[in-house]
């Protein structure tokens, strides 16, 4: 099987050059491959060794096999830009489709029994009977027994409000001090 993905790679390459090639292909294709040194081979074999042939290669049968290399990338670079087209073109139709969801859903509730209908519930929303009776929350003041229960020291500011200090000899309120 490496056989043949070999010479579908270089199909001009000879077999004693493939097995030399063959055991690097793990590596090739764990890493990827950096382009750099393919154009620093092929300007170099031009310029230094030009009639040469290397694995029964000429450098131009070797700038063919090479060319897939560079194909790739360039349909990445395009495949990348489009991508990034479709992500801004994707925001922009959901920003649309999400205001015309809103003014569907607004329009439901608009409806005589809208918040209380069947298609409001079953769109996701809690109907108006299902969401109870909304009113102030009951808030809960510590009491002065509480307090003292957990060792905390009645203090009186000057305006009169009782404040309380836990083991502290001073303790400073709104930047008036007050001691015991």
């Amino acid at each position: 099987m490496p056989n043949i993905l070999h010479l579908h790679l270089f199909p001009d390459a000879p077999r004693r050059c493939a097995a030399g090639v063959l055991g690097k292909m793990r590596r090739l294709i764990i890493k990827v491959m950096d382009i750099n040194k393919i154009s620093k081979l092929k300007t170099a074999w031009g310029e230094f060794a030009q009639g040469n042939t290397y694995c029964n290669m000429t450098l131009a049968a070797a700038t063919s096999a090479f060319q897939p290399v560079f194909d790739v990338r360039a349909e990445m670079a395009t495949a990348d830009l489009r991508y990034t087209a479709l992500i801004a073109r994707r925001d922009t139709l959901d920003i649309e489709a999400n205001d015309l969801l809103q003014r569907i859903i607004n329009a439901v509730k608009a409806e005589l029994d809208g918040e209380n209908s069947p298609l409001y519930r079953a769109l996701g929303y809690k109907t108006k009977n299902e969401r109870g009776v909304t009113g102030p929350k009951n808030t809960t003041t510590p009491s002065v027994s509480a307090a003292a229960a957990n060792g905390a020291e009645p203090l009186v500011t000057f305006s009169g409000e009782l404040i309380y200090s836990f083991g502290n000899s001073q303790t400073a309120t709104s930047g008036v001090s007050a001691q015991k």
